[in-house]
């Protein structure tokens, strides 16, 4: 049985990363999707947010689950006995980027591989920053974020938005 980890911040998740865990899900037996916190980064929404609208974009997914991890990919790929994890990439600049951490994850566990599947070319310019971009002007999120998880991402952007005062 292939098990793969398909990891990010998710902040918020789009319709490229639903995209890439169709497709990783499609050559996996097992995928589980885990929504990353890395303290150095500062994030929109909070973790709790960012796992619900990972787990309402996967829900009916067949053999995906979400999970939730504060530590390193490395010591959760240990954590999982899953030493397969699967990026997406939608050009040079990502590529070059998810190699570095392929390279480090691959340096702390000889086991870690990473797989790359290319972007569909309809979600080369989606990415998290374009949408807190447009959350945070009041634009539209239509096809930039999945429709079962839209609701979700507006309504905590607003809420966050206005805690923090920037809506």
């Amino acid at each position: 049985m292939s098990r793969a980890i398909v990891t990010g911040s998710f902040d918020p998740i789009t319709v490229g990363h639903e995209d890439l865990i169709r497709r990783a899900a499609s050559v996996f037996d097992e995928v589980i999707v885990v929504v990353a916190d890395n303290r150095g980064k500062d994030y929109l929404f909070t973790p709790e947010q960012r796992l619900q609208f990972a787990r309402l974009t996967c829900a009916g997914m067949p053999d995906v689950s979400v999970r939730f991890s504060p530590r390193m990919l490395y010591e959760f790929c240990r954590e999982l006995d899953t030493f397969t994890v699967c990026k997406g990439v939608r050009n040079a600049e990502d590529l070059a980027w998810e190699n570095e951490q392929a390279v480090w994850n691959r340096e702390r566990d000889g086991r870690i591989e990473t797989v790359y599947l290319p972007s569909d070319p309809a979600f080369a310019d989606v990415s998290s920053t374009r949408v807190r971009e447009a959350l945070r002007n009041g634009g539209s999120v239509d096809g930039l974020v999945p429709e079962k998880a839209k609701a979700a991402i507006e309504r905590a952007a607003k809420q966050n938005l206005n805690e923090q005062g920037g809506f």
